[in-house]
């Protein structure tokens, strides 16, 4: 885990759970908890402060859309981050490399 990933505040580590649509509920398992991440994306309409000190921790990347939106999508860095965060085994086919 970088030194920057560790300084990520408790909002920001919210909108990384919001990305994948992670919650506890829909984690299986009780002793090697496992979650398949259906998304791995965060938009917002203007710069998120959070999600650029995620960015510049190399756990999201950003693109612009077409509709002017800024999108934060996790690497598979961020995956693995939330993965140890979280304890839980998260798996994203959709995470950036």
């Amino acid at each position: 885990m970088t030194r920057e990933a560790k300084r990520l505040s408790v909002s920001g580590l919210d909108k990384l759970r919001h990305a994948i649509g992670f919650h506890q509920v829909k984690a299986t398992g009780r002793t090697h908890r496992k979650f398949a991440a259906i998304r791995a994306h965060y938009n917002a309409t203007v710069p998120d402060g959070d999600m650029e000190q995620a960015k510049d921790a190399g756990l999201v990347t950003l693109r612009k859309t077409e509709d002017g939106n800024y999108q934060y999508v996790l690497t598979q860095e961020g995956i693995a981050f939330l993965s140890e965060v979280l304890e839980c085994e998260i798996t994203c086919p959709y995470a950036r490399e």
